[in-house]
């Protein structure tokens, strides 16, 4: 999603995250976790979005 924000290929964009979170600039943390199942309406409506796209 940020190499397409930036308009940069996304072997571009590892590279500059990768060097900022090097030098402390840019930190990252594991994604968290929920127990409890997606909302089924909500991946129906990101479904029916990706078919309009397409």
């Amino acid at each position: 999603e940020i190499a397409a924000h930036l308009r940069l290929p996304a072997v571009v964009t590892k590279v500059l995250l990768s060097d900022l979170v090097d030098c402390g600039a840019v930190t990252a943390h594991a994604p968290a976790f929920h127990d409890t199942p997606t909302d089924r309406s909500l991946l129906e409506a990101v479904l029916d979005g990706l078919r309009r796209q397409l």
